[in-house]
C-alpha cells in the first residue's frame, strides 16, 4: 500500500510541476499575450505615372486684331449726261484704264455752237452800249436808272455766254478722276435724256479693305495705325487705318473700318476676301500645337504643366495669335515645362515623373 501512496503521491507532483512550468514534451504553451508578434508587411510603393515634357520659353510677339473684310474700290461714280443729245462717239471701252479729263462718250452739238456765237454776239453789243452809257452817265446827260439798265443788259449777255459756254462742255463727258471704265451703258446712236446713265468709273487706286470691328476691340486701334491683309488671291499687303466708324450697326454691334493701300498697277480688285491684321501691343506669349490645349471642369482653357515639385499645375491661357507653325497663348510662366505626352492621363495636384523630350512638341 505505501509504494501505491508513494506513486499516487510522484504523480500528483509531476502534474503540478507540469501545470506551474507550461511545458509539456518540451512545448511552449506560454499565454497569447505573451505570444511572439509577428512584423506587419511594408506597404508596396505606388509607382508615379510617367509624362512627357518639353520646356516652353516666352518670346515677344505682336498682339493683333484680326478682321475679316473684303476689298473695295476707294470710290465709284455713276456718270450721268447733264445735257440731251445723241451719242455720236464712244471714246472708251469697258475696262479700260482713265486719266482724269479723258473722254468717256461725246453727244452731237446740235444747236449748242451756234447759240453760244449768238450769245457772244449779243454780248458784245451790250457790252458797247454800256461803255456809251457809263460816259454819257459820268457827263450827267444820262439818268441813273437808264445807266443801270445797260448795266443789267450787259450782266444778262454775260450769263447767256456761260450758259451757252456750259451746254457745249456737256455734250463731252469726260471722267472726273483717274480710274478704270467699270459700266457703259450706252452706244453710238443712243439718244440721251438729262440724267440718263452714262458710264460708271471705279477709283482702285488706293484700294480700300474693308472689315468689322467688334465693342472689344474698338477702342484698341486708331486712325493711322499700320497693318497686313493678307487676300484670298494669296496677295499680302500693308495697309494704313483711315476709318473707324463713330457708331455702331445696329443689326451687328459692329464698327465698320477702312484700311488703304497703294494700288498703282491696279493689280488688287474690289470684291476679294480679306484677312485683317493690325498690331496694337508687343507681349511675351509661348508658341504651342492646339493639341496640349484642354479644359478643366469650369471649362476654362488651358495647358498642364510641371511644377518644381514634379507636380501637375492646370494653367488658364488665352490665344493670342496663330499661324502655319502653331498658336500663341499667355498665362504661362516665362519657363515653363509643358506636358507634351500623357496630359490627358493625369489631373492638376497629382504628381508625376517628368520625362523630358528629346524633339520639343
Amino acid at each position: 500500500m505505501r509504494s501505491s501512496y508513494w506513486m499516487a503521491l510522484a504523480v500528483v507532483v509531476g502534474a503540478t510541476a507540469w501545470i506551474a512550468t507550461g511545458h509539456i514534451a518540451g512545448g511552449d504553451v506560454r499565454p497569447a499575450a505573451e505570444a511572439p508578434r509577428q512584423a506587419a508587411p511594408a506597404p508596396t510603393p505606388v509607382a508615379l505615372p510617367a509624362v512627357r515634357f518639353a520646356w516652353s520659353t516666352a518670346e515677344p510677339q505682336e498682339r493683333r486684331v484680326v478682321l475679316r473684310g473684303r476689298t473695295e474700290p476707294n470710290r465709284i461714280v455713276t456718270l450721268r449726261a447733264e445735257t440731251q443729245g445723241q451719242v455720236v462717239e464712244i471714246a472708251a471701252e469697258r475696262g479700260t484704264r482713265l486719266a482724269a479729263g479723258d473722254i468717256v462718250v461725246r453727244l452731237a452739238d446740235d444747236d449748242r455752237p451756234a447759240r453760244l456765237a449768238e450769245a457772244r454776239a449779243l454780248l458784245a453789243q451790250r457790252d458797247v452800249e454800256f461803255r456809251a452809257s457809263r460816259a454819257l452817265s459820268e457827263r450827267g446827260f444820262r439818268a441813273d436808272n437808264q445807266h443801270a439798265v445797260a448795266k443789267a443788259q450787259l450782266d444778262a449777255a454775260r450769263a447767256m455766254v456761260t450758259r451757252g459756254e456750259i451746254e457745249v462742255r456737256r455734250a463731252t463727258i469726260q471722267a472726273p478722276f483717274a480710274g478704270v471704265l467699270e459700266k457703259r451703258p450706252v452706244e453710238k446712236g443712243d439718244y440721251l435724256k438729262e440724267g440718263d446713265t452714262v458710264a460708271v468709273v471705279v477709283d482702285l487706286d488706293p484700294v480700300i479693305v474693308v472689315g468689322h470691328l467688334t465693342e472689344a476691340d474698338r477702342s484698341r486701334i486708331r486712325p493711322g495705325q499700320a497693318g497686313v491683309a493678307r487676300l484670298a488671291t494669296g496677295q499680302e499687303i500693308a495697309v494704313t487705318l483711315r476709318y473707324v466708324a463713330a457708331n455702331a450697326d445696329n443689326a451687328t454691334r459692329t464698327f465698320r473700318v477702312e484700311l488703304a493701300a497703294a494700288n498703282p498697277r491696279l493689280e488688287i480688285v474690289g470684291g476679294v476676301t480679306a484677312e485683317i491684321l493690325v498690331p496694337v501691343e508687343r507681349i511675351a506669349a509661348h508658341r504651342i500645337t492646339p493639341a496640349l490645349l484642354a479644359l478643366d471642369e469650369k471649362g476654362v482653357l488651358g495647358i498642364k504643366t510641371i511644377d518644381e515639385a514634379d507636380g501637375v499645375v492646370f494653367q488658364p491661357v488665352r490665344i493670342v495669335g496663330d499661324g502655319p507653325e502653331g498658336m500663341w497663348v499667355t498665362g504661362l510662366p516665362e519657363r515653363a515645362r509643358v506636358i507634351t505626352v500623357g496630359q490627358e492621363f493625369v489631373r492638376a495636384g497629382q504628381k508625376v515623373r517628368p520625362v523630358e523630350a528629346t524633339v520639343p512638341s
